[in-house]
């Protein structure tokens, strides 16, 4: 995966394609040839020459935004051939923490596994309960509520 901060856009349509493509279309192909390369919606945008508010724009055009998962899917596996390469140990190891964060969160049906928290008490038996004070604590504000003195019990000393 290139070094993001020299991101070159490498879309380059032929002349005649070039001709029927209007100049909106030109920058969409460009941004989308730049994030292809880093996954970076910021950098893309600066490489393609536009302002980050003109992606989120483009992104209510239904054909841009099939375009955008098009290229996401490629800036996806330059991720994960990066990750191999970190796996197999091919390559300089930088952050290996942050790159799972980045397929987590740009490929979560893959790998962001679901997590199950269980709570358990005393050496993994049950979660013990004290109902007696609260049946207490409930009985008296019912007595208070209904206007009987609250049982002596559970009076506070006077």
């Amino acid at each position: 995966m290139p070094i993001p901060g020299n991101v070159v856009p490498l879309f380059a349509p032929s002349a005649r394609d070039a001709e029927e493509l209007s100049e909106q279309q030109m920058r969409q192909g460009a941004w989308l040839a730049a994030y292809e390369q880093c996954g970076q919606i910021i950098k893309s945008s600066e490489a393609a020459g536009i302002n980050k508010r003109t992606y989120f724009r483009w992104m209510k055009d239904p054909v841009f935004a099939e375009q955008f998962y098009q290229s996401k899917q490629i800036a996806v596996a330059h991720l994960e051939d990066h990750a191999m390469k970190l796996a197999t140990g091919d390559g300089v190891p930088t952050s290996e923490r942050l790159l799972i964060k980045l397929l987590e969160s740009l490929k979560p049906e893959v790998y962001n596994q679901p997590t199950r928290h269980e709570h358990s008490g005393r050496d993994g038996k049950p979660i013990e309960h004290n109902v007696s004070a609260r049946e207490s604590l409930l009985s008296a504000i019912a007595s208070l509520t209904a206007g009987e003195p609250a049982p002596a019990s559970d009076r506070p000393a006077d």
